[in-house]
């Protein structure tokens, strides 16, 4: 087998670049370098580490799912939220109990004496190392003279609570400072060269109505990847800003260059396209930049074969697939810029939404956190199991029943967790607004169109509603919302049906039960339910017919 990696400088960036002559047995699926070397993650989850002299050496930490280096010290999660640090701990950084560096990983006992705190993400600085936790607290250890992390506290070797309520991190191997993004979508700044402590990153002009995608951070500078907020009619595809001592810059020769990765150096930037070209630029000392296209992405022999561009400290990596091997692990189906995803299992995944966080009874981006670390065949197997009422507790699912927190999954029925979902207030993106039939019969004419001028919303009760359900059971409803736009969250309902039996029919499209009270007229309930059973073009009309006659019975 071919090797999988080059190594080039980053002053020129020229053809020059040679293959090394490391080798993998497997295909990887992701790679990190610093100044001391790289690291990969094998398709199966082995971790290995390299350099330019040397061959690759495999270490045994389970089921490695990522990694991130430092200038001269690397971290590595595996699957179970363990993490492990080598290399240079004069600052901490690697927590091992004293200063001395480690040629191997260690596990740092911290997480594993501290077994609520279950790490989703590592990533490393300069001389820093920060720990994202599932939860949304941030931790760190390592260097703090210029407040790198964010608190007072500089005790070497000890991990500190940073903030809590963060969703992401980001920092750079030669980097002095550190992004993190909270769960308004605000990102703060903190460290050396930032224009002050807790810096907002959001409370700038040029961000001010974009959503950040990406952030990388070098010695001096640091890249924003953002969108645009007039693609429609400059047909921008992403905006690329540079900031150079506090100066921000766009960089326009991105402007129409779908950008997957971004990755700083100490001096150097390199960058990835969608259509795997890569480009880049030296000399980050100077307050002007000069991107171009990297020679080594021109060559033929290569350039269908790039799979992944990092930047070490004072290296590039380039990541090639000989064997046209694809990249099939969970947490790339929801990486921002990825080709190498299952995008039916994304969109399915993304779909269900509402389905899978009233099974999991999480929210779903907790859920989709921890679904991250497992792989592509124990997430299908896992999903028959938020669709059905089956046993699909297996092998393959246990791991991610017991992250979930869920002892009895093969207990829990649909009809179950659909009635705890409905239970959920706080969750539902939906209302129907029900007319007040004390006012205005004439309002009920079977028209349809729900865009008429009404201010008089007094007028109208609301039933809140989850408009997943609403898609699943109404074929009404799932012709409606191809024409309704996403920011519309409620429709006016034209069925003449009261407020109460519209709040069985309702209930009932969660549970396939009809609950009636003392209060109910069970068959003025039953024909308001027949008829708006027909009226909303109810998908389950076999079941409800079966309710409906016990219902009759009553009277």
């Amino acid at each position: 087998m071919k090797p999988v990696c080059f190594i080039t400088d980053e002053i020129n960036f020229s053809s020059s670049a040679k293959e090394s002559d490391l080798k993998t047995t497997e295909p990887i699926k992701q790679i990190s370098g610093g100044s001391f070397g790289f690291q990969l993650v094998t398709e199966s989850g082995k971790l290995l580490r390299g350099n330019s002299t040397s061959s690759i050496e495999e270490h045994d930490i389970g089921v490695c799912v990522s990694t991130s280096c430092g200038y001269t010290h690397g971290i590595a999660l595996n699957s179970k939220g363990e993490v492990f640090g080598y290399g240079s701990n004069g600052y901490g950084q690697i927590v091992s109990g004293n200063t001395s560096s480690l040629t191997k990983p260690k596990k740092i006992e911290f997480f594993t004496e501290n077994k609520n705190l279950f790490v989703q993400k590592v990533v490393c600085g300069v001389h820093q190392t920060y720990f994202l936790i599932d939860n949304g607290d941030l931790y760190g250890a390592g260097l703090n003279s210029s407040n790198e992390l964010g608190v007072k506290d500089t005790t070497k070797s000890k991990v500190v609570f940073i903030k809590k309520n963060i969703t992401d991190v980001y920092s750079g191997n030669y980097s002095h400072f550190y992004f993190r993004k909270d769960t308004e979508n605000n990102i703060f700044g903190n460290g050396q060269n930032l224009p002050s402590q807790n810096y907002n990153l959001k409370e700038q002009k040029e961000f001010a109505n974009k959503q950040i995608m990406d952030i990388s951070t070098g010695y001096r500078t640091y890249i924003v990847l953002c969108t645009s907020d007039n693609n429609e009619q400059s047909n921008v595809v992403n905006e690329l800003w540079r900031n150079f001592e506090k100066k921000f810059t766009r960089i326009k020769y991105f402007d129409h260059i779908p950008l997957r990765v971004i990755s700083e150096g100490c001096w150097h930037t390199i960058l990835q396209s969608k259509d795997r070209k890569v480009y880049g630029w030296d000399q980050n000392y100077n307050e002007n930049c000069s991107p171009k296209e990297i020679e080594i992405s021109k060559r033929e022999e290569y350039k269908d074969y790039m799979l992944d561009v990092v930047s070490g400290s004072f290296q590039c990596y380039f990541l090639f697939n000989y064997e046209n091997y694809i990249v099939t692990d969970v947490k790339n189906l929801f990486a921002k810029h990825t080709e190498f995803s299952d995008f039916s299992l994304l969109n399915e995944i993304k779909t269900f939404k509402s389905i899978i966080e009233c099974r999991t009874r999480k929210k779903f981006d907790q859920v989709k956190d921890i679904l991250e670390s497992f792989n592509i065949d124990q997430v299908k197997e896992w999903l028959k199991w938020c669709h059905k009422s089956e046993n699909h507790q297996s092998e393959l699912t246990n791991e991610i029943f017991e992250k979930l927190g869920i002892t009895n999954p093969h207990e829990r029925t649909i009809q179950d967790d659909l009635l705890w979902l409905y239970s959920q207030e706080d969750t539902k993106d939906f209302r129907i607004l029900i007319k007040d039939q004390d006012d205005d019969d004439d309002d009920y004419d079977d028209n349809e169109n729900n865009d008429e001028d009404d201010s008089e919303e007094d007028n109208y009760e609301e039933i809140p509603i989850h408009k997943t359900i609403l898609i699943a059971r109404s074929g009404l409803f799932r012709e409606m919302f191809k024409n309704i736009t996403e920011k519309s969250n409620s429709v006016k309902d034209f069925s003449g049906k009261s407020i109460e039996s519209l709040e069985i029919f309702f209930q009932f499209l969660y549970t396939d039960k009809i609950e009636l009270t003392a209060d109910n007229d069970p068959q003025l309930i039953a024909d308001d339910l027949a008829d708006a059973a027909e009226y909303y073009q109810l998908t389950t009309h076999s079941i409800l017919e079966k309710e409906l006659e016990k219902v009759r019975k009553m009277f």
